[in-house]
């Protein structure tokens, strides 16, 4: 399991080192970039806008199955649990 924290803009934050073992990051190298980045590049502009929605509600928790760039290249799809939480937590790393 990977846990990714973002920001409003959907920049890294805090990615857990798992990221290594099922994407082959380094979790250092990920942080101050865009998420979408690891995204398809057919799939990055669609991947916003739900951003955009998603970060609009508030406490809202849903699951999507994403396409996802290992290091390699290849392409991974990974089940992805959003929680928005925006409103409510103030994250401290």
């Amino acid at each position: 399991m990977i846990s990714i924290v973002l920001n409003h803009k959907g920049e890294i934050i805090h990615v857990t080192d798992s990221i290594k073992t099922i994407l082959g990051y380094d979790s250092r190298d990920l942080i101050g970039h865009s998420m979408f980045g690891l995204l398809p590049s057919g799939r990055q502009q669609n991947m916003k806008l739900r951003f955009e929605w998603f970060i609009s509600r508030d406490n809202l928790t849903t699951t999507i199955v994403v396409p996802v760039k290992h290091k390699s290249g290849s392409v991974r799809r990974l089940a992805l649990t959003i929680r928005n939480l925006s409103r409510h937590v103030e994250i401290t790393l």
